[in-house]
């Protein structure tokens, strides 16, 4: 059988993401609470004007499936001039539904996920 392979587009969330993002993010504390140092009935208190300003102070990477937020990932470069092409990734997520579906994000043996191939490019663009 041949697995699917969904067109996963990954590119760093904006203002007009912040609904899509609150969404998942949402879905990722009510599923996965131990995973986030968040709290998902403080989260869902949030007004979307909170989630809309976060995507202008930090960098968040979502892998869309069409136009459906399927994925995402905090990324946080360091500053440092002899570390400047590292970065701490944190806040990983996929959806259930497209969990396994597509390199962008199969589960190593260990049962982790793949960073998206995405995230290098997008590394290097950044000047990173």
């Amino acid at each position: 059988m041949t697995p699917i392979e969904p067109a996963a587009t990954i590119r760093q969330l904006g203002p007009a993401d912040a609904p899509a993002w609150r969404a998942l993010m949402l879905d990722a504390l009510a599923r996965e609470p131990d995973a986030f140092t968040s709290d998902a009935a403080e989260s869902a208190a949030l007004p979307l004007d909170w989630w809309v300003q976060r995507t202008g102070s930090e960098i968040v990477l979502g892998a869309f499936e069409g136009d459906a937020l399927a994925g995402m990932l905090a990324v946080q470069p360091q500053p440092r001039l002899r570390v400047r092409h590292k970065a701490v990734l944190s806040g990983l997520y996929v959806r259930e539904a497209s969990r396994g579906r597509g390199s962008w994000c199969q589960p190593t043996p260990s049962g982790q996920y793949r960073v998206w191939r995405g995230l290098s490019e997008w590394l290097a663009l950044s000047g990173r």
